[in-house]
């Protein structure tokens, strides 16, 4: 693979590590935010049908991300990944839009000021607005990482680095090469024990002229 789309790749895997970090946290803070909801005796109301479509998403988000790391290659899901993109590129707005006043006259920032009629509420609007904000996060790493990876995956098909055996040996091994990183991974520093070692009580004599054998004296 050339300079760039190592570069590329290296860009991409510095990308993956917090949308996957997200990909865990979104659906940890929707589930908190179900049950303190359902904890303020009515106080707080959510659109149940749009909550819980947005955790089965998140939840599928991370089967998707379990099935290209430990069973399949890229390829083999890459129509399941297409439409989990489009829905995650669609489904933050319309999660926004139906959700925006469900907290009535209480700040999206939740100030410590406002008279909350409970602790519950205030933990309830806390845990909101990070849900909120871990949802858009995660949309705007998707933005960045879609053309990055269509642009590495280019560069990558166009030079592969493993060879037919090496690429069998699971999806993780083969989208750790394709993003450039095997090959630098691979590059390590030569041993002191595997460098060759000089007898000094051993001397060569060498026939000027001739293709003998040196001879030890």
């Amino acid at each position: 693979m050339s300079y760039a789309g190592t570069k590329r790749g290296v860009c991409l895997y510095l990308l993956i590590i917090p949308h996957l970090i997200l990909a865990f946290l979104c659906p940890v803070f929707e589930i908190a935010k179900l049950k303190l909801f359902s904890q303020s005796e009515g106080e707080l109301t959510c659109n149940t049908w749009i909550e819980y479509i947005y955790l089965a998403l998140t939840l599928s988000t991370i089967n998707a991300i379990f099935l290209i790391c430990c069973i399949f290659e890229y390829d083999d899901l890459a129509w399941y990944f297409k439409i989990m993109a489009i829905v995650w590129l669609i489904f933050p707005f319309i999660y926004t839009f139906l959700t925006i006043n469900e907290m009535g006259d209480i700040p999206f920032n939740c100030p410590s000021d406002y008279p909350y009629t409970s602790s519950t509420i205030l933990a309830g609007c806390k845990v909101r607005e990070v849900n909120l904000i871990c949802m858009w996060l995660y949309f705007a790493t998707l933005i960045i990482i879609i053309p990055l990876f269509w642009s590495w995956r280019n560069a990558s098909e166009s030079s592969p680095s493993l060879d037919d055996s090496e690429r069998g040996t699971g999806g993780f091994f083969s989208f750790v090469d394709k993003l450039g990183l095997l090959s630098i991974l691979r590059r390590q520093p030569p041993r002191p024990e595997d460098e060759p070692k000089i007898k000094p009580e051993v001397l060569f004599e060498y026939k000027v002229g001739t293709a003998e054998s040196p001879t030890e004296i």
